[in-house]
């Protein structure tokens, strides 16, 4: 079971025992199929909401890594200009 082998391969990376999950499922990335938009991510500072993943810049998984990381740089953004 892939996600069996996932849970092993994270517990030994973060050297710690994870508990067993409740229910646990993986599947390949066959069905994304997005044709993107180029937003990367959408932040609204006045409500504070944040959405990100692959359907916002293409049907890649590195494009739902990319687009998690350009929503973490706007909130970083959001919360250093509010503490200036």
């Amino acid at each position: 079971m892939v996600a069996a082998q996932l849970l092993s391969a994270l517990s030994g990376a973060l050297s710690i025992k994870m508990p067993e999950p409740v229910s646990a499922s993986a599947h390949r990335w066959r069905y994304a199929m997005s044709t993107g938009s180029n937003l990367g991510a959408l932040w609204s500072e006045q409500s504070r909401i944040g959405i990100c993943g692959d359907w916002l810049l293409g049907p890649r998984v590195e494009n739902a890594w990319i687009s998690g990381k350009t929503l973490a740089s706007r909130i970083m953004a959001s919360v250093e200009q509010e503490a200036a």
